[in-house]
């Protein structure tokens, strides 16, 4: 009745712990959200009709300008002297006349006046002359284009062209006004401090000037929102605002806060959660995992000692026997003492033992596995002097020589060959069983390996079970400090253990 309890109250806690996560973060997306999103775009397009306004006044004034020049009975005079030096003496007298009109310095760069007989003459800027007769010939080249976009003395403009004619079959003349593009970015930045605002100039659906590289933004049929178009006076230009994403993210320090405060309340409903589930439900259900799992290990080592004391025992005991039949009555002797040592050795409810015991078991173990197999077996055992004093879990090493003589040598009549080592290395003990058997393919060595690291469900034959069994007993042992490797040495199949030292009482060193 006590575990129904503990259930009920955990399915309770879990279900108003979500609903109140869920709860919480539903209400703040819905408030916050659409918040946001309506006060970051009043304040973009508060800051692009800022930008629009300052640069349709600045355009208008151009347009302004090129018209009263167009109407300026002097300048239409200009425009058709075929005489240089009456041209100059003309503009000149333009020029004085003109000190008293409202041209903007900061704005606009350069005014040249572009006479019918690609006369030139620079009525304000600072331009030179050869960068003034490139614009001659390009405004004729081009046939009188209603804006430029030229590259002058290595800076970049964009200009507003106007023919002036007396009648359509003449030949024109034109008024040209350039605007440096840095001014045009300069003056971008002084509404834009922040750098959050992409905006572009283009003129026939062409970009022009821009203060970002993604001209896309602009181009028609974008999907990028939002963007707000507007043209600057009756000129042929056009501008174009769009918002950075930095730009649209800009209030999100509210909702920061916002995210803080409510981190810390769930920061504090887990903490209690936490607590409860420790205390009614996770620490008996880790205590009988714990049980479970100790009761596993045993279960482990018991079908080991099972697997000696019942196949390996009567093979054993028929060996015996053929030895008796043949009048082989010491080696018979021998074999009989060592299979006692064996059961002797399985038997024993210690989980540790010495390492050099070890080594006298598998001595045992291969004498009674060389009776059977016709003396097919070469063993050679080398143990460091240095782990005499160490410990180790017991039936460790005889699953793995037990495999390379049933598996490694089943095809083989003699010259098969198994080393056995033990070694002190980096305050650990590493154990390595290699043999000459028939190996592993790569595809073989890559499936046990899976079925060993728990990702794959293969079936199992009882090499991998023995393996698989170590594995999970180095696990229980001594967690991640406990390893067992398989590769493909030269001639066969290596397979190396590596543990803790182990003092006598079973504690590590």
């Amino acid at each position: 009745m006590k575990r129904l309890d503990t259930k009920k109250k955990v399915r309770i806690i879990s279900f108003i712990f979500i609903a109140a996560v869920f709860a919480v973060w539903g209400l703040f997306y819905y408030f916050i959200s659409d918040y946001i999103a309506d006060r970051t775009n009043r304040q973009m397009e508060q800051a692009a009709d800022q930008i629009i306004e300052r640069f349709g006044g600045e355009f208008s004034q151009i347009e302004r300008l090129t018209h009263n020049l167009k109407e300026n009975t002097d300048v239409n005079a200009l425009m058709w002297e075929p005489n240089p030096y009456d041209f100059f003496a003309l503009a000149g007298k333009i020029e004085v006349s003109l000190d008293a009109k409202a041209i903007n310095p900061d704005f606009i760069d350069s005014i040249v006046l572009i006479g019918a007989d690609h006369n030139y003459y620079r009525l304000a800027g600072r331009l030179g002359n050869k960068s003034c007769q490139r614009l001659a010939n390009m405004i004729y080249t081009l046939d009188m284009p209603s804006h430029l976009s030229i590259e002058l003395e290595n800076r970049r403009y964009i200009g507003y062209a106007d023919a002036v004619a007396l009648d359509e079959t003449e030949q024109p003349g034109a008024v040209v006004i350039l605007i440096e593009e840095e001014r045009i970015l300069e003056l971008l930045s002084a509404y834009d401090q922040f750098g959050q605002l992409l905006v572009a100039i283009s003129a026939n659906n062409e970009v022009i000037a821009a203060n970002t590289d993604m001209i896309d933004l602009f181009a028609p049929g974008s999907l990028h929102q939002p963007v707000i178009h507007s043209r600057l006076g009756i000129t042929p230009y056009r501008i174009s605002v769009a918002a950075d994403a930095e730009y649209m993210n800009a209030s999100l320090k509210y909702v920061n806060v916002v995210a803080l405060i409510t981190a810390a309340i769930i920061g504090v409903m887990l903490f209690v959660y936490n607590s409860i589930l420790n205390k009614s439900f996770f620490m008996p259900v880790l205590l009988q995992a714990k049980n479970a799992e100790i009761e596993k290990q045993k279960a482990l080592v018991f079908s080991l000692k099972k697997q000696i004391n019942a196949h390996f025992t009567i093979n054993t005991l028929n060996t015996v026997r053929l030895l008796v039949e043949r009048g082989e009555l010491e080696k018979a002797e021998t074999v009989a003492m060592g299979l006692t040592s064996l059961v002797r050795y399985a038997y024993d409810r210690e989980e540790l033992i010495n390492i050099w015991d070890e080594l006298g078991v598998l001595e045992d173990y291969i004498f009674i596995m060389n009776s059977r197999y016709n003396n097919k077996l070469e063993v050679d055992f080398d143990f460091d002097d240095l782990l005499m004093d160490y410990h180790m879990p017991r039936m460790l090493l005889q699953p793995v020589i037990e495999n390379s003589i049933v598996h490694g040598f089943k095809e083989m009549e003699k010259e098969c060959f198994i080393s056995v080592t033990a070694k002190l290395y980096n305050g650990s003990a590493c154990f390595t069983v290699r043999d000459n058997g028939r190996g592993m393919s790569e595809k073989e060595l890559s499936a046990l390996s899976d079925i060993l690291n728990g990702s794959s469900e293969a079936a199992w034959g009882y090499e991998n079970i023995a393996l698989s069994n170590i594995k999970n007993r180095l696990r229980y042992y001594f967690g991640d400090a406990g390893c067992l490797n398989i590769d493909q040495s030269v001639t066969g199949v290596e397979v190396s253990i590596t543990i803790p030292l182990i003092t006598e009482t079973g504690g590590p060193v």
